[in-house]
């Protein structure tokens, strides 16, 4: 059989990528570590979580206790995103995902714009 194949072990089989590979150093099998932002404009909280593989973005979110920590932060399910994407809270995450949760807009953009214009 000659040279193996990029991508195959000494067997010929193909290696393992993905969600299937072994994890990382530091890492449990089944698990995925990801990281949750809440940003305000005077200060920004991070917080590094790990979860068993399936876990969701809202499984993130709560996992990360924001709700507690943090005033004034959404009781009811918040808007959240992956990598500044709008994602479905049961969206399945990836290992090495960034969530983000997102604050309720205080105005429209469009109102907000005609304000501006009409103040000159």
């Amino acid at each position: 059989m000659g040279a193996e194949s990029k991508g195959e072990d000494g067997a010929g089989h193909a290696r393992l990528a993905g969600p299937n590979a072994a994890p990382p150093s530091g890492h449990s099998a089944g698990s995925i570590h990801v990281e949750v932002v809440y940003a305000l404009p005077e200060r920004v909280w991070r917080i590094q979580v790990e979860l068993p593989s399936g876990s969701t973005a809202l499984q993130a979110f709560e996992a990360s206790g924001f709700r507690t920590r943090i005033p004034g932060i959404a009781e009811t399910a918040p808007d959240l995103g992956i990598f500044s994407h709008p994602v479905a809270a049961d969206r399945v995450l990836r290992d090495g995902d960034r969530v983000e949760v997102y604050r309720p807009l205080l105005i429209d953009p469009k109102d907000a714009r005609r304000l501006r214009a009409a103040q000159g």
